[in-house]
């Protein structure tokens, strides 16, 4: 058997367990809404949130009840005159703007 049908036979097999099994998403973005794919600049991308349930964040921003001030709640506006938007209302935009085989990350006309 040749030498590149040989290592076909092996990295096949292989390829395939590290593949993985594929697994149903528990943990959705909106309740509509389990992933985002979108297509720009000839890519592909997923958008998900974590599916480990096990998850946490790091200790330095575990808590919840420290001393006001330094650590007060902030309005939700990075500066005036600039518009602030959340993640869904960001794959809304992408959904309605983006085109396939459009750049979104560079240079991006509305």
């Amino acid at each position: 058997m040749p030498i590149w049908k040989r290592l076909l036979s092996a990295l096949i097999p292989a390829a395939a367990l590290l593949a993985g099994p594929v697994q149903a998403q528990d943990v959705w973005i909106t309740p509509d809404l389990p992933f985002f794919e979108f297509e720009s600049g000839g890519e592909f991308y997923l958008i998900e949130r974590d599916q480990d349930n096990e998850a946490v964040i790091v200790d330095m921003f575990a808590k919840t009840s420290r001393a006001c001030p330094p650590f007060c709640i902030q309005p939700f506006v990075v500066a005036e005159g600039v518009q602030t938007v959340g993640e869904v209302e960001l794959l809304d935009f992408i959904e309605d703007h983006v085109e396939p085989g459009q750049w979104l990350f560079g240079r991006l006309t509305c």
